[in-house]
């Protein structure tokens, strides 16, 4: 299967996941400002699950930019990805209607584990056809550190969330925001290295 065929159908998924969460948000009941009151947790429990999304979809994006060859390994792991991630919607609406419900948070928070988990066996199953890439296996070591940190880091909200299940949420949607953040300023950083050394390549061609 071509690369360019397997990003196409998962960046369709993504964006129905999206749809499909969007479409559940609940209109106010009564019109004025206070009805929308009502309707606020609903509306951050969407916003995590965006986030969610979001965020697996830069990574998901730099993944792919890295892979030169799609093996059935890495096909098998996206599948897993994407069935994973089309749990969110009613885990969203489930954290949605019972925001202090430590099951409904744990229920969540494995979920996402889940769906950094199947990068990392993304990465693991590309790793054995680029074994002579140096810069592979350098990005391979630096992504597998920050895979660990974010286990941990979702380890200890389940424990937060036995106690205190809307402030796990919060600190989940703190953690996605900042991996987004800091897949889309490497991918950035990647285009301009890249684009840096095509154009030197370009003036020393006309040079000579």
């Amino acid at each position: 299967m071509s690369k360019h065929r397997l990003e196409l159908f998962s960046d369709a998924v993504m964006a129905i996941i999206l749809t499909i969460m969007v479409l559940d948000l609940k209109a106010p009941l009564q019109g004025g400002w206070h009805a929308w009151l009502a309707v606020l947790p609903s509306m951050a429990d969407y916003l995590l699950g965006f986030l969610a999304v979001a965020s697996i979809w830069v990574v998901h994006r730099q993944y792919f930019d890295r892979f030169r060859v799609i093996n059935a390994q890495i096909i098998w792991a996206n599948f897993t990805l994407l069935f994973v991630m089309s749990l969110l919607p009613l885990l969203v609406r489930a954290v949605a209607d019972h925001p202090h419900d430590t099951a409904d948070t744990l229920a969540f928070l494995i979920n996402f584990d889940c769906i950094v988990l199947c990068p990392t066996w993304m990465r693991y199953a590309a790793r054995t056809d680029h074994k002579h890439d140096p810069e592979f296996e350098k990005w391979f070591k630096d992504r597998a550190k920050h895979a660990y940190v974010t286990f941990a880091a979702v380890g200890l909200q389940g424990v937060v969330a036995f106690f205190f299940p809307v402030t796990a949420l919060v600190l989940l949607g703190a953690m996605i925001l900042l991996i987004a953040w800091g897949s889309i300023n490497r991918t950035e950083r990647a285009h301009y290295a890249a684009s840096a050394t095509s154009e030197s390549r370009d003036n020393a061609a006309l040079s000579l």
